[in-house]
C-alpha cells in the first residue's frame, strides 16, 4: 500500500485564529513557527494536534479539544475546524473503502477506477475535522463518490490511521538550554532574533525551509 503523508494543514476559527492559517509541509524538513509571546504559536500546534483523533485523550486529557470556541466571535461560535491536505492515489482510496465500509454501503470500486480514469479524482484531497462534533468530512468523498457524512467520517478515520502520528511536546526543558544568550550589536541593541532565525533557518538551508512568523494581536 502506498505510504500517505501530510502536505499541509489549514486552521479555521480555532480559539484566537481569526483568518484561516495554512501550514505548508511539502518541503519535508524542519518548519519553525516564530512569533512573540501570545501571538498564537501554541494555538497552532494545539490545532494540528487536535486533527488526529488518536490524540483526543492525550495532552492533559485532551486540552487541545477544550475551549475551541472562536475568541473573535462575540457569540463564541464553536465551529472550529482543522483540515489536512493529503495525497490520495485511487489505489489507496479503494483499499480504504474496502476495509473501512461494510460491503453493502460502499460505492462500487469500479466507480473509483472510472473516476480516476476520467481525471475526476484529484491527486490531493482535504480531510477536515469539526472540533465541535469531532467528525471528519471530505469534499471529494462527497462530490465524486456521493458518500454521506457518516461514511465520510468512517473513511477519513481510516485514512488518518494510515498517516504519520502527530506528536506534541509542550515542555523541552530536558533538551534545551535554560538560557540562550543574544549578543548585542554595535549600537548596543539586541541584534535581532529575526536576523538570527533567518540565518539559521533560511540561508543555511538554502531556502528549503518554511518559516511562519506570527504577529501579536494589534489590539
Amino acid at each position: 500500500m502506498t505510504k500517505l503523508s501530510y502536505l499541509a494543514f489549514e486552521i479555521v476559527r480555532y480559539r484566537g485564529v481569526r483568518e484561516p492559517i495554512r501550514i505548508d509541509l511539502t518541503k519535508r524538513s524542519l518548519i519553525p513557527i516564530i512569533g512573540v509571546n501570545e501571538s498564537g504559536k501554541t494555538t497552532i500546534l494545539h490545532a494540528i494536534f487536535a486533527f488526529d483523533y488518536y490524540n483526543d485523550r492525550l495532552n492533559n486529557g485532551g486540552r487541545q479539544l477544550q475551549d475551541t470556541f472562536d475568541l473573535n466571535d462575540a457569540f463564541g461560535s464553536n465551529d472550529a475546524e482543522v483540515c489536512a491536505e493529503v495525497e490520495l492515489p485511487p489505489d489507496v482510496l479503494k483499499d480504504a473503502l474496502t476495509k473501512a465500509l461494510p460491503e453493502g454501503s460502499r460505492p462500487s470500486l469500479a466507480q473509483v477506477q472510472t473516476s480516476a480514469k476520467r481525471q475526476q479524482w484529484p491527486s490531493r484531497i482535504r480531510l477536515c475535522r469539526d472540533l465541535g462534533s469531532l467528525k471528519y468530512s471530505c469534499p471529494e468523498l462527497k462530490s465524486v463518490l456521493k458518500l454521506d457524512p457518516t461514511q465520510q467520517d468512517v473513511v477519513a478515520r481510516y485514512l488518518v490511521g494510515q498517516l504519520p502520528y502527530i506528536l506534541f511536546f509542550d515542555d523541552f526543558r530536558d533538551s534545551v538550554e535554560d538560557e540562550i544568550p543574544i549578543v548585542k550589536d554595535a549600537s548596543g541593541g539586541a541584534s535581532g532574533w529575526l536576523a538570527i532565525m533567518d540565518r539559521l533557518f533560511q540561508k543555511s538551508s538554502k531556502g528549503k525551509l518554511s518559516v511562519f512568523t506570527l504577529d501579536p494581536d494589534p489590539r
